[in-house]
């Protein structure tokens, strides 16, 4: 079992380095089409979504909702705005590899699985 333990580990590892290439190579290949290209719309629309984050972060603190909207605007607010902030924050600065060797351990684990 200790065998088993160790060769899993290492997969883990394999798996881990070879998503991490891929995602640096798609963040590269995203900053040369936009140098390459001048394109100002991702970094206009990444603006957007950030200050709508914190408008509506900072709106929250300040505007009473009203009970019966409540949970669908924190629904929008939650799936909408801050989806849209962690879309601009990967794209600028990558996924979390953490959560990616964990997607990809669990995705190993199943198919060892009858």
């Amino acid at each position: 079992m200790h065998q088993a333990d160790l060769d899993y580990q290492q997969r883990i590892a394999e798996l881990g380095l070879d998503g991490l290439k891929v995602d640096a190579a798609d963040r590269d290949s995203a900053r040369k089409r936009e140098i390459a290209v001048k394109d100002k719309v991702p970094a206009v629309l990444s603006a957007i979504a950030v200050i709508g984050f914190f408008g509506v972060l900072a709106a929250l603190f300040f505007v009473t909702i009203p009970e019966k909207n409540a949970e669908v605007i924190f629904m929008m607010i939650g799936s909408g705005v801050v989806g849209a902030f962690t879309i601009v924050l990967n794209y600028y600065f990558g996924s979390s590899s953490g959560s990616r060797l964990k997607t990809l351990a669990l995705a190993d684990s199943a198919k060892d699985k009858p």
